[in-house]
């Protein structure tokens, strides 16, 4: 088996459909960007650790964890930036870095011929960055994750569509589903199998960074909802999320959008592309019509509750023309607008 096939079998073990269809989404969105002059900062995971007593937690004990440096010894400008985002937004920036494992078949992890399994091929370690020395410093995983519960585990997905699914990365480069590996890998084996996290998952799909601004973004791939109008359902539990972070420095998070014809079954790879859509979270505050509606399955499978935007709202995207500067300011881009 060669390691593209490794790759493509692990994540299918882990992956729903609807979250492999999510993230090829965004993989096509990353592709886009490569011609323009935004870093985005894509692979980054928020993780609330569950307390030994149940009880509520609001916004605290929240580690945000940047991958996009996992084989970097130093970090780019842009990851600088996401660090001072995340750490004003009140969470603890964890630069993950993975490594070869010491009991590591190598020959099986770089050729897929060895009897190791790919999972236990790498191990991970922690760093913080230091911003007085701009320096990586290492972590104690052990004194971060002590308190943790030791009750998660991995749950697999059953799904028979891993012919479909290798079909539709098929122009992808083995470089980026090593990238989508190592997100799950980090997850599903390092935090969930080995130190057994348990809590709540806060889904950023990234920060988009250009010289001194960010932003952060949500991707999704959607079919537009015909009512008396065309309308897009977005996941408010996404939506608070991104405000709750932009929100620290006043930021106007962009919500994309590839739309795709409707097809018979929901969540399937081969649906025909329509056109790039976004718009301005202040623009979903102003727009939507404030009901909340049950939505679909979301990638991990359960269900979302909606807000409905008509399509009208959203803008085509040309990606050439994309200025960061139209989303540092939430508050004037809102009152500019009402």
């Amino acid at each position: 088996m060669t390691i593209r096939e490794e790759y493509l079998e692990y994540l299918h073990r882990y992956w729903p459909q609807q979250k492999a269809v999510g993230m090829i989404a965004e993989a096509r969105f990353l592709d886009r960007l490569e011609a323009t002059d935004i870093e985005p900062i894509s692979e980054v995971m928020l993780f609330q650790p569950k307390p030994e007593n149940d009880e509520f937690q609001p916004w605290e004990n929240i580690y945000t964890f940047i991958l996009d440096a996992s084989e970097e010894d130093s970090l780019s400008s842009a990851q600088v930036e996401a660090a001072q985002l995340m750490e004003s937004a009140g969470t603890t920036v964890i630069f993950p870095s993975v490594e070869e494992s010491d009991q590591s078949g190598l020959e099986s992890f770089r050729g897929g011929s060895g009897d190791t399994p790919l999972e236990h091929e790498l191990e991970w370690k922690w760093r913080s960055y230091d911003f007085n020395s701009s320096e990586l410093e290492q972590v104690d995983i052990e004194d971060e994750t002590e308190a943790w519960r030791t009750r998660g585990r991995s749950s697999e997905d059953d799904g028979e569509y891993l012919d479909e699914f290798t079909e539709a990365v098929s122009d992808f480069s083995d470089d980026v589903l090593k990238e989508m590996f190592y997100k799950e890998h980090f997850f599903s084996h390092h935090l969930k199998e080995i130190y057994s996290f348990t809590g709540t998952y806060f889904d950023v799909d990234g920060l988009l960074v250009s010289d001194s601004e960010i932003t952060p973004y949500e991707i999704k791939e959607k079919t537009a909802y015909q009512d008396s109008i065309e309308l897009f359902g977005l996941d408010v539990s996404r939506l608070i999320v991104m405000l709750r972070v932009a929100l620290t420095k006043g930021l106007d998070p962009i919500y994309i959008v590839r739309e795709v014809e409707e097809a018979g079954e929901l969540h399937v790879f081969d649906r025909e592309f329509v056109d790039w859509h976004s718009i301005q979270l202040s623009d979903v505050v102003r727009a939507s019509a404030w009901q909340i509606q049950g939505g679909g399955p979301g990638m991990t499978g359960g269900r979302t509750q909606t807000l409905m935007i008509p399509k009208s709202e959203f803008n085509s995207v040309h990606f050439e023309d994309i200025d960061l500067t139209d989303y540092s300011d939430f508050v004037g881009n809102f009152q500019s607008q009402i």
